[in-house]
């Protein structure tokens, strides 16, 4: 449009175009029975991450989504936080005389708090060299992964590095503040006798950080599940037509009038069982027209397929009632064949026989000679929607878009290329453009099939960094036990019972873990799966809790043994020689 124009008056200028030339006050009684037929005006850039209309030309993105990784990357980010809060608080003891020296020689607390929050920061700016490393290095498999070349052009948009730079400046100064005002707080008397300061307070504070950071991982883990097995209920769940094997040829309009003797030539080949050509296919937009029909009161629509004779057998849809197009009745050029939806919105019995009609200036009568099982031929993620198949060449005299070729045969590549010369020999100047029905259907849940990816990566990395923080805590407490362990060996504790005594803390951490991730999970998951008209029971899959929650509990009980092993078997001497 041009500059200045509004989209408010123009989107009302477009309400009564609509309103002119669809009928004007007839139009006005068709919208008052709860109908609409509109324009509208969308931003080109909104389209991939906020349209999400019926027909797009290919699957959305979601910025639900966006939103989400967003959040769990900063979540993830923070899990590294808390690790630097608890490992510089629990070492704090090592630390200690140093801060009461300096107390003594008269360092005041804000000096102190400014010196360990530099530490910090100065840490996060390492971190943050690194990271861009890493990030560059990591970047084409991350383009494999989402299925797009990424560049991150730091010098052509001028926000990018300050933008980077202050996030490794908050971040060191979140990590760090913490410590840095624990660790300012000692008393130079009572840290120079020898006494630590690491009382329960921040005891207490590192066990509940440590709980945050095993709750942020369960979740994900069975994040990670429930995303797995909604995506396999996807895929595996019955869709009324075989996709598997079927070769869409992308551009017969490039054949001009061979497209008939092309698709004689290539039924006729021993590994081709049927060759079908039509106006669009499963996982494709479909046109939806306004119908009216005899002994039905109100209008009502369809989205309408407009396919050959052979359509049927090619994608293996089941016919119900009556029968499919056939060259051997004329009259098929206006007939119509419905699903089960659109008998069972019209009420029909037996629609055998009776008729419909569009709403077109030339107007169309059909009648209605088949019923064919319902088939997702859109997205799991809404439920099947009344339709109608029309034959191409009749009434509706259209290109065939597409020729879908079912290929009877495990040497696929062979086939490919017999099609390919053949396509060449009606046509050797137009390019050979074809796909796989199974692909392009399966495209429709590509958000899915990344989401389920992600989550497994963001998985791994919560745990992995949940893991090295359990990991220095338990080496600390197994440190700062080793005189009592020594004790309790010569009193005759065994090994066994030495490391259940270490881990059962660390246990107990999980334990809650679980109980504050459990509810969150099934909340947030179960709002994420009324996206999809046809999903998985949350609440029937307990197993998935379970195992979260043992994986989780194995992984912990792994990490911490290590050092709770390696503490129990010191020789008690060793242990007990200073005291």
């Amino acid at each position: 449009m041009k500059e200045g124009t509004s989209k408010e008056e123009f989107d009302e200028k477009l309400k009564e175009f609509a309103r002119k030339y669809m009928g004007g006050d007839e139009f006005d009684e068709w919208v008052a029975q709860g109908n609409y037929w509109e324009y509208f005006l969308q931003s080109l850039t909104s389209i991939h991450l906020e349209s999400d209309l019926n027909g797009e030309f290919e699957a959305n993105g979601n910025k639900t989504y966006v939103y989400i990784f967003s959040v769990i990357s900063v979540i993830i980010l923070l899990i590294a936080c808390i690790n630097f809060m608890n490992l510089s608080t629990a070492k704090a003891s090592i630390r200690a005389r140093e801060v009461g020296i300096r107390k003594v020689v008269g360092s005041a607390r804000i000096k102190l708090i400014r010196r360990f929050l530099s530490e910090s920061v100065i840490l996060s700016f390492i971190s943050l060299a690194i990271a861009l490393i890493l990030v560059e290095l990591l970047m084409p498999l991350y383009g494999n992964l989402v299925g797009n070349r990424l560049d991150i052009r730091y010098f052509d948009n001028p926000v990018v590095i300050p933008l980077l730079l202050a996030l490794a400046l908050i971040v060191g100064i979140i990590s760090g503040s913490y410590p840095a005002f624990f660790l300012s707080s000692f008393k130079p008397v009572t840290v120079l006798k020898g006494y630590s300061e690491d009382n329960k307070h921040g005891s207490w504070l590192r066990n509940l950080l440590v709980v945050f950071q095993f709750a942020i991982s369960i979740l994900l883990i069975i994040g990670t599940l429930a995303v797995y097995n909604q995506l396999k209920l996807l895929q595996d769940k019955d869709l009324g037509f075989k996709k598997e094997q079927v070769l869409v040829i992308q551009n017969p309009g490039a054949l001009g009038n061979n497209v008939t003797t092309l698709k004689e030539t290539l039924k006729n080949y021993h590994t081709i069982s049927d060759v079908s050509g039509s106006n669009t296919l499963p996982g494709r937009g479909f046109a939806n027209w306004g119908f009216g029909a005899e002994g039905v009161g109100e209008n009502f629509t369809l989205n309408a397929c407009i396919c050959d004779y052979d359509f049927l057998n090619t994608l293996q849809i089941e016919l119900l009632k009556g029968r499919f197009f056939s060259k051997d009745f004329p009259a098929d050029s206006c007939a119509a064949i419905l699903n089960e939806k659109a008998v069972e919105l019209l009420g029909w019995d037996n629609p055998v026989g009776k008729r419909i009609n569009n709403w077109a200036v030339n107007r169309g009568d059909f009648t209605v000679i088949g019923v064919i099982r319902d088939y997702h031929y859109e997205s799991l993620h809404q439920e099947i929607r009344p339709m109608a198949l029309f034959l191409i060449g009749g009434y509706y005299k259209r290109i065939q878009s597409y020729i879908s070729v079912r290929i009877d045969t495990e040497d696929i590549p062979g086939t490919v290329r017999f099609i390919e010369d053949t396509w060449y020999n009606f046509a050797p100047d137009k390019p050979f453009e074809y796909s796989f029905l199974e692909e392009d259907y399966d495209n429709l849940y590509i958000n899915e099939i990344q989401i389920r990816k992600l989550f497994t990566i963001f998985s791994v990395f919560a745990i992995f960094i949940a893991c090295l923080g359990l990991f220095g805590l338990a080496s600390f407490t197994a440190d700062r036990k080793t005189r009592e362990i020594g004790i309790r060996k010569v009193f005759g504790a065994s090994v066994p019972g030495i490391v259940v005594l270490l881990n059962r803390q660390f246990i107990m951490w999980i334990v809650l873990a679980n109980l504050i991730a459990w509810p969150v999970t099934w909340i947030t998951m179960r709002k994420w799966l009324e996206n999809f008209a046809y999903r998985i029971d949350i609440t029937g899959s307990w197993w998935m809790f379970i195992l979260a929650a043992a994986l989780a509990l194995v992984i912990a009980v792994m990490v911490v043994s290590y050092q709770s092993v390696k503490a129990a078997i010191r020789n008690p001497a060793d242990s007990l020689r200073y005291e």
